[in-house]
């Protein structure tokens, strides 16, 4: 898996492993009855033939297995997986083949097992390093996508005859949900609810791209109807990722209380008069 070996390549390695497996095995039902690299002699101990090594058959098998693997695909690797292979592959080739030509026997598994927990570690510490700086971008992104939305309150001090307040939570650290209001002029009031498809960070770029849109065409145009249709025709417009936006938008005349409404797709909002049930 670190590797990225290619499927074919992970079938011969697999079935050369199997080889290695059933060669091991199969030495060593035999050295029961040949004692052809050791045999037991009293009191439990047991001497070493010149052909020790063979026990060994399938650690070193899957060692320069490894090793094949490492050369194989060192350009798709990142630096840090390249000394950890390397490390789980020479340590322990080279320390079993030292002890057993020096002292005739082969801590090989002992430092396999030292090496693995080593590998453990350092993957790991790799793995949280890239995921705490994941993180950070992530927290970076939710912060810049929380400031571009309208959040003082109350937002027009000297309009005494609205109140307005909005806050939003993303379902993940950022998505593509949005809200936005601004005056259009001294009487009309443009508010906007709406939600980008998908999720993630694709959804906040496309998020911010559309209350952009939204706005600018929401400043020369005559109605909600109008900005709609020109944002639609202004999205559409190289969108190569086929991404799209539900929108409901509405202008308030501040002078009369009435509201012009156009809706693209979205959920409608809930309207509440005081001491009646809500209606949509």
């Amino acid at each position: 898996n670190m590797l990225r070996a290619e499927e074919a390549l992970i079938k011969k390695i697999d079935n050369l492993l199997k080889i290695g497996m059933y060669a091991a095995v199969l030495l060593r039902l035999v050295n029961i009855f040949a004692g052809m690299y050791f045999t037991v002699v009293a009191d439990g101990f047991y001497s070493r033939a010149w052909l020790y090594p063979l026990s060994m058959v399938y650690m070193f098998v899957v060692s320069a297995i490894t090793m094949i693997l490492i050369i194989h695909g060192r350009k798709k690797m990142e630096k840090m997986q390249i000394v950890i292979l390397v490390l789980y592959v020479v340590a322990p080739t080279v320390v079993g083949v030292i002890t057993m030509m020096k002292f005739g026997l082969s801590v090989s598994y002992g430092v396999i097992t030292v090496i693995m927990l080593l590998m453990y570690c350092i993957v790991n510490i790799e793995m949280s390093l890239k995921t705490m700086s994941a993180e950070k971008e992530l927290n970076l992104a939710a912060e810049i996508q929380q400031s571009i939305l309208p959040n003082v309150f109350p937002p027009f001090p000297d309009k005494k005859e609205i109140d307005l307040h909005a806050s939003m939570d993303f379902a993940r650290a950022v998505g593509g949900d949005f809200y936005d209001y601004f005056l259009i002029d001294g009487d009309h009031l443009c508010m906007v609810i709406a939600d980008v498809s998908g999720k993630g960070i694709p959804a906040a770029l496309f998020m911010m791209n559309s209350k952009t849109v939204l706005h600018s065409i929401a400043m020369v145009s005559s109605s909600p109807a109008e900005i709609l249709s020109k944002a639609n025709e202004a999205l559409c417009r190289n969108n190569q990722a086929e991404m799209f936006v539900t929108v409901w938008l509405g202008i308030l005349e501040l002078s009369t209380g009435k509201l012009t409404a156009a809706n693209a797709g979205h959920e409608y909002p809930i309207i509440k008069k005081l001491g009646t049930d809500a209606e949509v």
